[in-house]
């Protein structure tokens, strides 16, 4: 029903064409929408699909290609033929009645005059021909006649071999239901009925039917009843593969099946720009892999604006390394079209506000690929930016519950520096699903060594990382706010309160071994920090945690939330500080917890900071 068999997978590494190529013939254009998952699925079902004869074939194999039989190359040459011998009698008389030089040169065989003969003899050998190829209207009338009835035959054929699996789940689903109402001495008539009755049944109806009949007979145990039971939730599982599955790559190579690679440090090892860890990085997996390519404005000579790129155009090359315009989703078309010809282009996106103006593409084509295709299809496009804060307001932004919400399909990745955003980039560029890695704008300069695998090490998507051990309250976050947290973390310790703080490191997946549920478990208590606007990542990692995970259970608390403010980031430090969270804020928003908890233990400081 996803259309499998129907498209094309992505060729394997081996018959990829070389990443050295020019872009041009990766492709610049957004990949094409596939058809609808019904409309698919009633085309796979057709006793014809797949046979290369449709109504466009059939039509020409009833009307045109008669025409085109053995004879009409004789018919063209005799004509021809005729008609060349005919130009050279006019010459000819003309040269006889009317002397005049043009006409005798005219009749001479030469290179030029040959041309002259041939060219108007091929038309009218041509036009003589096309009108002897010319069918009727009548002719017309039957082909458009027998196309009809077989296009309806065709429709009819395949709406059948649609229906006919559904009719057995219905009659097996009325089988089960009448047996289990038996068994309880229970009226399930207008259930069933709704079912038998149905002229056309649908796999919603069916599951609907059987999900009442349960309802119906809540209470009842029996054989009968567990049978319709098991018979439910098979059903349920076959159609959650039908409708929901390949969101994410189930292959060998999907990004979830790599592990950890620990980053090895040479002793003595100098602490640099966190920025010269990426061009290392990327200069290494250059090296390593033909097939990247890396897309996006000022990557060339300049080598970004953050100077991540550095000297790696001068390096690898300008079809390896691409400056492009500005216009955010023409660089992420340009991405799709390459990730579908077999490379594995990185499309840099200045800053994760802009990424806005790509995001239709983004979530239209690019994370729905795998999903609507059945696995068939994908396009495994790293999309790199940066954001979270510094300074402006639209430099400044974090999104990210537009992103998360989005963008399913794809991998989100938030790192807290630049060490840790080189192990996520080794692990998306050795996968095959797409990702987004939004960088820390703010850490560019902060320092860190680079690592001596610096190419190699990996760090495991859905796995979080717990900074700091502590007994009284879980601190969840991640990006440019595990730095300010740590620090706050040391301003609660002089206050008597034991702070662990986990960044979660990727937003999609989330925790997939759920280490902070562990952690809310230990300290019965949680707070999640998020740079987003209220209500917004914050939010979604609340539901991770607390429904998800079940950390509810576990809380003594009510879990709280400290997020940026709902406005957009104001410009300069004092905005900054105002609209986002600081160091302040967290030792505020913790001691509130610890407060609410032991009142005697933690008399009040200040109001509590809350947003609109």
């Amino acid at each position: 029903s996803h259309g499998r068999g129907a498209t094309a997978a992505q060729p394997s590494p081996a018959s990829t064409p070389s990443a050295t190529v020019p872009m041009a013939t990766a492709s610049a254009a957004t990949t094409a929408r596939t058809p609808s998952r019904h409309r698919q699925e009633r085309t796979a079902s057709s006793p014809r699909a797949g046979s290369g004869k449709g109504i466009g074939t059939d039509m020409v194999g009833a009307s045109v290609q008669p025409h085109f039989d053995r004879w009409r190359l004789v018919r063209f040459g005799l004509a021809s033929t005729l008609s060349a011998a005919a130009y050279l009698i006019v010459f000819g008389v003309a040269t006889a009645v009317i002397p005049n030089p043009w006409f005798e040169r005219m009749t001479d065989v030469t290179a030029s005059n040959v041309v002259f003969w041939i060219v108007p003899a091929l038309l009218t050998g041509g036009f003589f021909d096309i009108n002897v190829g010319l069918v009727d209207a009548g002719t017309l009338d039957e082909i458009e006649r027998t196309e009809r009835a077989d296009v309806e035959r065709i429709r009819e054929e395949a709406w059948e071999a649609y229906q006919a699996p559904i009719r057995d789940d219905r009659a097996r689903a009325l089988s089960a239901t009448l047996q289990a109402g038996r068994e309880a001495n229970a009226d399930l008539s207008r259930i069933v009925d709704e079912l038998r009755s149905a002229e056309a049944p649908s796999r919603r109806l069916v599951a609907a039917v059987a999900r009442r009949a349960l309802v119906a007979l809540r209470g009842h145990d029996g054989p009968a009843r567990a049978e319709l039971a098991a018979f439910f939730e098979s059903y349920a599982r076959q159609n959650d593969e039908r409708f929901n599955s390949y969101l994410y790559s189930r292959s060998a190579e999907s990004p979830l099946r790599i592990g950890a690679v620990a980053p090895t440090y040479v002793e003595g090892a100098e602490a640099v720009d966190g920025r010269l860890v990426l061009v290392r990085c990327f200069d290494e997996n250059l090296g390593r892999d033909p097939r990247i390519v890396i897309l996006g404005e000022d990557v060339g000579k300049l080598g970004d604006v953050n100077l991540v790129f550095e000297g790696l155009q001068a390096k690898h090359g300008d079809q390896r390394v691409i400056y492009t315009g500005i216009r955010e989703a023409t660089i992420l078309g340009q991405g799709i079209g390459a990730a579908l010809r077999g490379l594995r282009p990185v499309v840099d996106i200045q800053y994760v506000d802009y990424l806005l103006y790509a995001l239709e593409l983004a979530s239209d084509d690019l994370a729905t690929l795998h999903w609507r295709t059945g696995g068939g299809q994908k396009a495994p496009v790293l999309i790199r930016t940066k954001g979270h804060r510094l300074q402006g307001i639209w430099h400044t932004g974090s999104p990210m519950a537009t992103i998360v919400s989005a963008l399913r399909g794809l991998h989100v990745a938030v790192p807290r520096d630049m060490t840790r955003a080189a192990g996520l980039y080794n692990t998306l560029l050795r996968g095959d699903d797409p990702g987004l890695l939004i960088e820390v704008l703010s850490g560019y300069r902060l320092k860190e060594r680079i690592p001596e695998n610096v190419g190699e090490f990996t760090i495991p998507l859905g796995v979080p990382e717990t900074l700091r051990s502590g007994a009284d309250v879980t601190l969840v976050t991640y990006g440019a706010l595990c730095r300010i947290a740590g620090e706050a973390a040391e301003d609660l310790a002089e206050l008597g309160i034991d702070t662990e703080i986990v960044d979660v490191q990727t937003l999609l997946p989330f925790d997939i071994d759920h280490a902070i549920a562990e952690s809310v478990a230990k300290t019965r208590a949680l707070l999640v920090v998020d740079e987003d606007v209220p209500g917004g990542a914050s939010a979604y990692i609340l539901r991770e945690v607390t429904e998800v995970q079940g950390g509810i259970d576990h809380l003594d608390v009510g879990p709280r939330t400290l997020t940026a403010t709902a406005n957009r980031v104001a410009v300069g430090n004092d905005g900054d500080y105002f609209s986002k969270p600081n160091r302040e804020d967290i030792v505020g928003a913790v001691y509130a917890i610890m407060r609410e908890r032991r009142p005697d233990d933690f008399p009040p400081i200040a109001p509590e900071r809350r947003g609109p």
